[in-house]
């Protein structure tokens, strides 16, 4: 299937769904045998820089997928089946027609990890919001940014690799108050519930981009 559909002659292919190495290989092999050569945006992630010596923040230098050493099973983790992905593309497709995009949690609708809508279901059950407990911060990014700095690469299309996240760093309560906003709830009807309560943005210390 995937010969087939690289028979077409794409001028550019994003690549949301490679989480393996498998996946990647899928991908360039169908172009090589087809001899089609598009510019290749893949999106990756940034906790291909989990576990990574500790920093204040990650640069995109701080994992080069080219030294990386892929698995020799097939179950991988999230963040090394990334990290699998971007070794592949960077092995095996010229680097001019490259671009890969490392992202941070994104917020927005239609989230199929669910994470992004815990607050709303949150309140939708008739809860009111508990004193998170205190987390690191972290980089976290909009859908509506993605579709817009997509828009631009597919218009002016440069290659590398790129950390792509909003500037501002937040911790699980400073989600917490966006969700605030959004829902109208004002800050004297929220009760302190649980201290110890934690959301899918906890993080146990700063990871930054």
């Amino acid at each position: 299937k995937m010969q087939e559909i690289c028979k077409e002659r794409f001028d550019i292919i994003i690549d949301f769904i490679g989480y393996n190495l498998s996946d990647s290989k899928k991908l360039i092999n169908a172009l090589a045998i087809n001899k089609r050569n598009p510019n290749i945006i893949f999106i990756s992630t940034t906790y291909v820089y989990k576990n990574l010596k500790s920093k204040v923040a990650f640069r995109e230098s701080d994992f080069n997928p080219q030294l990386y050493k892929p698995h020799t099973n097939t179950e991988v983790n999230y963040e090394s089946g990334k990290r699998e992905c971007e070794y592949f593309y960077s092995s095996n497709y010229d680097k001019n027609k490259l671009l890969i995009l490392r992202l941070p949690i994104i917020l927005g609708p239609k989230d199929y990890t669910g994470r992004t809508c815990f607050f709303i279901d949150y309140f939708k059950s008739g809860n009111t919001i508990p004193e998170l407990k205190n987390s690191g911060k972290a980089n976290y990014v909009f859908s509506d940014d993605i579709v817009s700095f997509l828009d631009g690469c597919i218009q002016n299309f440069k290659s590398g690799i790129l950390n792509f996240a909003r500037p501002n760093n937040m911790d699980q309560k400073d989600i917490a108050k966006l969700y605030y906003k959004f829902m109208g709830i004002k800050s004297n009807q929220h009760k302190n519930l649980d201290k110890d309560q934690l959301s899918p943005f906890f993080y146990e210390k700063n990871f930054k981009v």
